[in-house]
């Protein structure tokens, strides 16, 4: 399985970084050919330039746009993995996704129908939070779903396998960090490798976001 993981935070150090190597290693023990874009390590330009929207009308895409659309079109599952703010995605991320997935290139509209140009390619989301799980359930989680779930990946014609959200680092033990850990791995083999029984590899992090 080719995998692309897009990682949106800015430290190494962060539970977030502990989280890419989880899923790293669990994919790469299923043999599963695995490519990581780290768009802070990229240093990944976000924003939707009027060059951008000038090359989209001339039927023309940006050198560092194709590099990214080749990975996507290679990918059969795509992962995200990134931090909350502010109710949302951080903004390079998201501005990864208002330059990558353009029309033409992951949707377009023919006669008033609407073409998802990216289907049969699985996603999977994790997400880190600040705030508790109980003050997320008030109708955040539903809102994200919303926006990332359904409409980036379902828009495009990628099948959601599931969003796992991880609440309360700050306030988190690390015995609980280590809890969350497993259950990444679990998540990961569960829903791409469902045959196969998840093992603890004893992975441990201390950063909380």
């Amino acid at each position: 399985m080719k995998t692309l993981i897009l990682y949106a935070h800015p430290f190494e150090t962060s539970f977030n970084h502990a989280v890419l190597e989880v899923v790293k290693g669990t994919l790469k023990s299923h043999q599963a050919e695995v490519v990581v874009r780290p768009l802070y390590q990229l240093n990944f330009q976000p924003i939707a330039s009027p060059t951008d929207f000038e090359a989209l009308t001339a039927g023309e895409t940006r050198a560092d746009v194709r590099e990214e659309q080749d990975w996507v079109q290679w990918a059969d599952g795509i992962i995200l993995i990134y931090p909350v703010w502010w109710t949302g995605m951080p903004a390079i991320l998201k501005g990864y996704f208002d330059r990558v997935f353009t029309p033409g290139f992951a949707y377009r509209y023919e006669d008033g129908i609407k073409h998802r140009l990216l289907q049969g390619k699985q996603g999977l989301i994790f997400s880190t939070t600040g705030a508790t799980r109980e003050a997320c359930e008030k109708g955040m989680f539903e809102a994200m779903n919303r926006t990332v779930d359904e409409g980036i990946f379902q828009f495009s014609g990628i099948a959601v396998r599931g969003h796992h959200y991880m609440s309360n680092l700050p306030g988190s033990t690390a015995e609980e960090r280590e809890k969350m850990l497993l259950e990444v791995e679990q998540k990961v083999t569960e829903l791409f490798y469902p045959s196969v029984v998840s093992r603890s590899k004893g992975l441990t992090a201390s950063g909380c976001f």
